[in-house]
């Protein structure tokens, strides 16, 4: 479902796995998001994948758009799963 790349660090040497952010993922994450930030998800989301190699990286960039706490954390439990399954 997803491809993986694993890539090394001169300073680390346990591999970190990037996996590829696909369509279907966005669409998950935006339909996660817009409960809690409303119609600007979609624009949150386009400017955070610019800067996000991971379905992980992404999402934790997009709850600190979340103001409230409560919501941040169901925000990151629903989208939780995308890069665990990976």
């Amino acid at each position: 479902l997803h491809d993986k790349a694993i890539e090394t660090s001169p300073a680390m040497t346990t591999p970190i796995v990037t996996v590829s952010i696909t369509p279907d993922d966005l669409l998950e994450i935006e339909q996660a998001l817009v409960p809690h930030v409303g119609p600007v998800a979609r624009i949150m989301i386009r400017r955070a994948h610019r800067k996000s190699q991971c379905v992980q990286t992404l999402c934790q960039r997009l709850a600190k758009g979340v103001t409230e706490e409560n919501e941040r954390q169901q925000f990151l439990q629903r989208v939780e799963i995308l890069w665990q399954t990976s």
